[in-house]
């Protein structure tokens, strides 16, 4: 998880600019409940519902999505087994 955000928010938030308009309208906001339980150190329920959100979203628009962030995000759907 911290790896996906790592990527898509860098300081210079160049990747997420980077993103089609419609995918960072959808995912900015579930990526960044995920990195603010991240950063905050949130429950691992915290946790769990903000990469659920995160790959609901991610599910809707899979087509839409990079294929660096698609492996990233299924890597964490991997993860949450």
């Amino acid at each position: 998880m911290r790896r996906l955000i790592d990527i898509v928010f860098t300081d210079d938030m160049l990747y997420f600019d980077s993103l089609p308009e419609a995918v960072d309208r959808e995912l900015g906001t579930p990526l960044s409940m995920l990195g603010n339980a991240l950063d905050e150190g949130g429950s691992p329920a915290e946790l769990l519902r903000a990469a659920r959100l995160v790959d609901s979203v991610a599910a809707e628009w899979a087509a839409a999505l990079p294929a660096d962030l698609a492996r990233l995000i299924d890597d964490m759907r991997f993860a949450m087994r």
